[in-house]
């Protein structure tokens, strides 16, 4: 089975922060930050469905405007996570511009705001001139802010002198059909086998299931099958994060978060030499960014946001964030 997740990093270290996040086998696509969009098609641009937001300084936000043009006749509701302000960050953006002949157009503009202990939402509407509805309030459970039956996505409060929120992208258990398996009960491969696992992931243990055989069609209990035919993996692990200061007991807070991330993309802004200038710009050294995935058993470390200052000369940065890796 093909991994879940299909990760691409837009845009080069040192410029604007872009993970686009591919799910492989759905017609949509995730995106982390949202800095400049100009290299990504219109076609990978109209699959993007949800859009997490470390925070909204210029340089993770400034492609929303190009996201919202290119998006205006989508069908399809984009959602936004946010840290604290998120919802009046957009409300703004929409408000940059008059709106008065879009009432027919279909997009919708769903915003989570994501705060110590609730999330708020609202939700933008063409139909309605961009005007934003009432403020709806959810808890916040487990640290959890989006889920379907493959996978989920959690989220972690830190400090950026602002909210700044860090993302986990992890798939639910992977699930691989056992071939000698459909050779031994002698039944046949069919769009079954998808019901069989959404069966498995809904822990539904006791529905029957109709299977083509070559006996012709058998019943056969969901549970029986399940331990007949599928080989179940852990699935793979997307750990985000930037834009922050190091701290120990910021090092414990992201510990308790996530462990061993199949692929941790982090930012490494400046070089250990520079670490009091990190210090007080909060963002992270390329040592301390080393220091971070060695301690949360990263298997893979990508880096990205570096200071433009370094253009030119990254060869330190690289060397002391992957270090190991």
């Amino acid at each position: 089975m093909k991994a879940l997740f299909k990760p691409q990093l837009v845009n080069k270290p040192y410029e604007d922060p872009l993970l686009y996040i591919d799910l492989f086998g759905r017609k949509e696509s995730f995106i982390v930050d949202l800095g400049d969009i100009s290299k990504l098609s219109n076609r990978k641009i109209l699959r993007i469905s949800r859009c997490f937001i470390t925070h909204t300084h210029i340089d993770h936000f400034f492609g929303f405007d190009g996201l919202l043009r290119t998006s205006l006749g989508k069908k399809d509701t984009i959602f936004f996570y946010g840290p604290k302000g998120i919802i009046e960050n957009i409300k703004g953006k929409l408000k940059g511009y008059n709106f008065n002949l879009i009432k027919e157009y279909p997009i919708n503009i769903s915003v989570y705001e994501i705060r110590k202990d609730k999330i708020l939402k609202c939700l933008f509407s063409a139909e309605r001139g961009f005007k934003a509805s009432d403020i709806e309030e959810d808890e916040w459970i487990n640290n959890i802010i989006y889920e379907d039956n493959e996978l989920f996505v959690k989220a972690l409060l830190l400090n950026h002198k602002i909210p700044v929120l860090c993302y986990l992208f992890e798939e639910k258990k992977r699930l691989n059909i056992n071939k000698d398996g459909l050779n031994k009960l002698g039944v046949i491969t069919g769009p079954w086998l998808t019901e069989l696992k959404r069966l498995y992931l809904d822990e539904d243990k006791d529905s029957e299931l109709e299977v083509p055989t070559k006996e012709g069609l058998k019943k056969f209990k969901s549970s029986y099958l399940f331990e007949k035919l599928l080989i179940i993996k852990d699935g793979e692990k997307i750990f985000y994060l930037t834009d922050i200061k190091f701290s120990l007991n910021t090092l414990r807070k992201i510990k308790s978060f996530v462990q061993w991330p199949d692929l941790f993309y982090c930012e490494a802004f400046f070089t250990g030499a520079d670490e009091e200038r990190a210090k007080d710009r909060y963002h992270l050294t390329s040592k301390q960014t080393n220091f971070i995935a060695k301690s949360i058993g990263a298997k893979k470390l990508i880096i990205f946001h570096f200071s433009p200052r370094y253009k030119g000369n990254f060869k330190k940065i690289y060397h002391e964030a992957l270090e190991g890796f």
